[in-house]
């Protein structure tokens, strides 16, 4: 629907309220931020990344060129998806999974000790 208010400032942004709640911001760089009212937030970058915070302080980031997606979970922990299938799990102490496509697991403890297994069903559950 069309917007209820709408606010132009001097910088070229452009602020609209709209019925449900929904506040979208337009930038002058062409950066799209819509904000739900459960406090939900996009933002839409003009190089195609898309940034998604949401409440919980959960940050999921999608970068268009290299097709990956990053989650940033509240408690330290990072989560990447590769465009080939492969995912990893970086923890806040140092420990990370990797798990390739063809179902191989790597773990590197914080020590930096590797512990392989060809083809294991991985504790991601991928």
């Amino acid at each position: 629907g069309r917007p209820v208010q709408e606010d132009s400032h001097a910088d070229g942004k452009v602020e609209r309220l709209y019925r449900s709640g929904r506040c979208e911001v337009l930038y002058a760089t062409g950066t799209r931020k819509d904000v739900l009212p459960s406090g939900l937030q996009t933002v839409f970058f003009c190089n195609g990344d898309v940034k998604q915070t949401a409440t919980s302080r959960r940050v999921v980031y999608y970068h268009a060129e290299a097709d990956t997606t990053h989650v940033s979970e509240p408690d330290g922990t990072q989560l990447y998806h590769f465009p080939n299938g492969q995912v990893e799990r970086h923890f806040a102490d140092g420990l990370k999974e990797i798990v390739f496509a063809d179902g191989s697991l790597k773990v590197i403890l914080p020590s930096g000790e590797v512990h392989e297994q060809v083809g294991a069903a991985g504790p991601l559950g991928v």
